[in-house]
């Protein structure tokens, strides 16, 4: 027995050991020695883990979770939420994962039945009806529309599950329902409603009342005429003027009479120009709008200073005596229209109107013409006026056809434009020996195009059986002078031969 006895405790002492001897080589390992009653026991604990949780991730295709970054824990671990992206695709409404789904679209099968489904097929006119159209007794939205009949109806919608229909015009209205290639048909009645007619209520006297009484101030006031037997109205809106008593009161609205004295009017919403003022009168007692808009010209009286003011409204404006006005801003300009004629541009300058009484500028880009003295000096603008002798005049910027001129007179002594003659007819023809004509005051020439002896030319001769076309060619201004001619041919003392154009007829 005491062999047995050794035996275990070596082999205690053995276990012991070795449990040490891991613990000193294992890594992340303590040992801890507990005291207990009648024998030593030893627990081995393993350092825990400072976790690092990222977002949620995909962990299968049900569930999800939080992994550790650095030893690998999986916490928070749950079923995916899905949210529909596409109809055939979902995602995870927390980690994002995305997988495939079946399309939601449904197509008819060929042994679905498409009808329309209403309560009644008869509808009174000017009512309404519900319609809806039924694939195999579900509710789908179809294409609705009204594909005949002699009545007349309105559809509250043309797509849709459910609709309504007005009926307009007695009669029948052919109505058609169409879906994913399937269609059918309602026919619906539209019949006059039933009417039931009342005696109507005469309105005698005493049984109105009058009521909903609004005074609109000094301008009367505003009622409904009630009838007590019928309960109706009688008429609404009712308008007029206040009834007063001895104390200025009207004796139905309660309103108090206001003398409105001149003295107590005031000007509100004052609007003025130099001709005419508006204004709204406003009373200061009752605090009431006597006129809206009132317009009415200016009553003046002319000041010493030269300035007018309106007795009514003090709207001060002035009229700008000619003795106070001053040219100012002023600029010399090559051509102003002529005081004469409005084509011909003269030399001039442009200047502002500015009134010395009133501080204020009047009128901008007035135009004249210069003024001269003796030493002939524009007496505003300062300019200095060449004689233009004729022989010094020079045309420029030419623009001429058979019949007007436009250009502008230069001179050349002052180098200036004087004048610009525009849309001018040619005047004073001078004939040249070569058959052409020249403007004696623009310079153009004009040809005559004659057509004798060598001075033209035939072109472009076309001949057919029966005549010749050709154009015909100046010469003298190298220009065509008619084009596409045409003409029989000619053909003289028996000869087969066109004696203009050498055509032989067969």
């Amino acid at each position: 027995m005491k062999k047995y006895v050794s035996l275990f405790i070596l082999l205690c002492i053995t276990t012991i050991i070795c449990s040490i001897s891991l613990a000193i080589t294992a890594k992340n390992v303590k040992v801890n020695f507990v005291a207990g009653v009648g024998n030593a026991s030893s627990s081995i604990k393993k350092t825990s883990c400072s976790h690092v949780y990222g977002p949620f991730v995909k962990l299968t295709s049900t569930d999800h979770g939080k992994k550790c970054s650095k030893c690998g824990v999986i916490t928070a671990r749950s079923t995916h939420v899905w949210k529909k992206l596409s109809d055939t695709s979902e995602s995870c409404k927390t980690c994002g994962a995305i997988r495939t789904t079946a399309s939601s679209e449904s197509t008819a099968k060929p042994s679905e039945v498409l009808s329309i489904s209403c309560a009644s097929t008869s509808v009174n006119v000017g009512s309404k009806m519900g319609l809806a159209a039924k694939l195999d007794n579900n509710n789908v939205s179809a294409t609705w529309s009204i594909i005949g009949g002699n009545g007349k109806a309105t559809l509250s919608s043309t797509t849709g599950a459910s609709i309504i229909i007005t009926g307009i015009q007695e009669g029948t209205v052919v109505l058609s329902a169409s879906y994913n290639g399937k269609s059918c048909s309602e026919t619906i009645n539209i019949v006059a409603p039933s009417i039931t007619l009342k005696p109507a209520c005469n309105h005698y006297i005493p049984d109105i009342e009058i009521t909903n009484i609004v005074s609109n101030g000094f301008r009367g006031h505003t009622y409904d005429v009630w009838c007590k037997i019928c309960k109706k109205y009688k008429s609404t809106g009712q308008s007029e003027l206040h009834t007063y008593d001895g104390n200025d009161i009207c004796t139905l609205c309660g309103y108090k009479k206001c003398p409105h004295s001149y003295k107590t009017y005031e000007m509100r919403n004052l609007i003025t120009d130099d001709t005419y003022h508006t204004y709204d009168e406003w009373c200061e007692i009752c605090n009431e709008f006597i006129s809206y808009g009132y317009k009415g010209e200016h009553e003046t009286k002319l000041a010493e200073n030269g300035t007018r003011k309106c007795m009514i409204c003090g709207y001060e404006y002035c009229e700008h005596p000619t003795d106070k006005i001053e040219k100012i801003n002023v600029v010399r300009v090559v051509s102003i229209p002529s005081p004469s004629s409005p084509s011909y541009l003269i030399p001039g300058h442009m200047y502002d109107e500015w009134c010395n009484n009133c501080q204020k500028c009047i009128s901008t880009g007035k135009s004249e013409r210069h003024t001269f003295n003796d030493n002939y000096i524009c007496t505003l603008c300062g300019y200095r006026n060449c004689r233009h002798s004729l022989n010094e005049i020079e045309v420029k910027n030419l623009i001429a056809d058979d019949t007007y001129h436009t250009y502008d007179e230069w001179c050349r002594v002052c180098n200036e434009i004087i004048g610009h003659i525009q849309n001018e007819e040619h005047v004073e023809w001078r004939q040249t020996e070569n058959g052409t004509k020249i403007c004696k005051k623009c310079g153009y020439e004009k040809c005559l195009h004659r057509r004798e002896g060598s001075e033209i030319e035939y072109q472009h001769i076309i001949r057919t059986s029966t005549d010749h076309t050709y154009d015909i060619w100046c010469k003298v201004c190298n220009k065509y002078q008619e084009r596409q001619i045409t003409a029989p041919h000619e053909y003289r003392d028996g000869s087969n031969m066109c004696v203009f154009c050498k055509y032989i007829r067969q």
